[in-house]
């Protein structure tokens, strides 16, 4: 009887491979057991593992009156004004502040990962949408990160975030907004391509019109007055579209499940995708109901996944540079603040994506620009950590510190090789530092 290649116990490679890809994540774990684990125990450990977990960072309290009777009373503009000074600007640095404590402290790294997949997805942005409501997309995205990508893409499109960044609530039934409605599909779900026709865009622009939301509940609701809700042709299919049937007419597209296990795909293997695993790939998704831990255990499971030519091919993203570290540093001693800030110049501001495709990734990461950005951001992380020790004069936390860096192991996981003799030295920082400027420190 032949065994799959997933009956045999890890190698050190294949197990820092599914480590990086899954977002750094049972660290601990899998550095003391992989020995002990084939491919199929470790990835559905991790699977497990990433189920939905509250935060470790207290949720966030907002004034929802003061924002309530800015958004919806006719308030003069002095008043506006005054509130987004006092109380608007401070909440777009609090929940930027929040999501780096919680980047840094989780205890579900793969949650975290997906919850910035998904940002990046379903884009929104706090320049733009209220800081609360910002907010509580993160919470939805958080709970459903690993969870049904249906059930999220109706929680999406039924919270106000994304109707307000992509102007829908100017969107009349006698005056159609079409932004929502274009994005809705190239964005969305179906993707770019001749999939669609401008009739189909303003069919789905009429169904969703006339939305608001009810700012007690954060949850949108229509009103019957604006809204163009009714008997369109959709896809070739002519009944009645509301906003939900416009979701199940999307998701009932097969190239819907293509278009996200697309994303998958590039995320988890590599750049380069092959068109006719993918439509496998793609209808184990849909045929589970759009259930990501069952496409994402597929991709894990493949042979594509675990080829040797696709490892440390894809780029890391700063957060991928700052969870990978933790292999070496603890970061409870930084301030969240430094690092949004530390972030932004690398090119990954949170709850600030470029634009509505969010952060294109890959490797744009490692463009002339952000290079030495990236360089810049461990630096920074590396020498605040050290001088925190250093002014706590904490030498149990040096010393145990001190032994990760110096650990071979560790060091294979970071960058696929052992610091050679020639560069050890005592002082730990500059250790630390030359692992975080290696190259292959850049790829996973």
């Amino acid at each position: 009887m032949l065994l799959s290649l997933s009956s045999f116990a890890l190698e050190l490679d294949e197990v820092r491979h599914l480590w990086g890809r899954t977002g750094y994540a049972n660290t601990e774990y899998f550095l003391e057991n992989y020995q002990n684990l084939t491919k199929t125990e470790a990835i559905d450990y991790i699977l497990e593992k990433a189920s939905y977990t509250p935060t470790v960072t207290p949720e966030l309290a907002f004034d929802h009156d003061g924002y309530k009777s800015v958004q919806f009373s006719k308030s003069d503009k002095q008043t506006r004004r005054a509130f987004q000074k006092n109380t608007a600007n401070p909440d777009k640095k609090r929940i930027s502040e929040w999501w780096h404590e919680e980047l840094l402290n989780t205890n579900n790294q793969f949650q975290e990962k997906m919850t910035i997949f998904w940002h990046s997805h379903f884009t929104s942005d706090v320049g733009k949408v209220t800081p609360p409501l910002m907010f509580s997309q993160n919470q939805l995205f958080r709970k459903n990160a690993l969870g049904n990508f249906k059930e999220m893409t109706y929680d999406v499109f039924h919270n106000p975030a994304i109707h307000w960044y992509l102007d829908n609530k100017q969107n009349k039934k006698d005056k159609l907004n079409e932004n929502l409605a274009r994005e809705m599909m190239e964005l969305y779900t179906m993707g770019e391509g001749d999939h669609y026709t401008e009739d189909d865009v303003k069919s789905i622009a009429r169904a969703i019109s006339g939305v608001d939301w009810d700012y007690d509940n954060q949850k949108v609701v229509f009103r019957p007055e604006k809204s163009g809700a009714g008997f369109n042709t959709l896809l070739g299919d002519f009944k009645y579209y509301d906003l939900d049937a416009v979701i199940e007419k999307l998701l009932e597209q097969d190239i819907t499940a293509e278009f996200i296990t697309r994303k998958l795909w590039a995320e988890f293997i590599s750049y380069d995708i092959n068109e006719e695993r993918l439509k496998e790939f793609a209808k184990v998704f849909k045929d589970s109901d759009y259930d990501l831990k069952t496409v994402i255990s597929e991709i894990l499971n493949s042979e594509e996944f675990w080829d040797e030519t696709n490892r440390n091919a894809l780029v890391k993203s700063p957060y991928d540079m700052i969870a990978s570290a933790n292999l070496f540093l603890d970061y409870k001693s930084v301030e969240p603040r430094k690092f949004s800030w530390w972030l932004k110049g690398s090119g990954r501001r949170l709850f600030r994506p470029p634009d509505v495709k969010g952060w294109r990734g890959g490797k744009n990461w490692i463009n002339a620009d952000l290079i030495l950005a990236r360089r810049k951001l461990m630096n920074k992380v590396s020498n605040e950590i050290f001088k925190a020790y250093q002014k706590d004069n904490d030498d149990d936390a040096i010393s145990k510190l001190n032994k990760k860096v110096d650990t071979p192991i560790r060091q294979l996981f970071a960058i696929s090789e052992e610091i050679s003799t020639d560069i050890k030295t005592k002082d730990l920082n500059k250790k630390a530092r030359y692992v975080f400027s290696h190259d292959n420190f850049n790829f996973k």
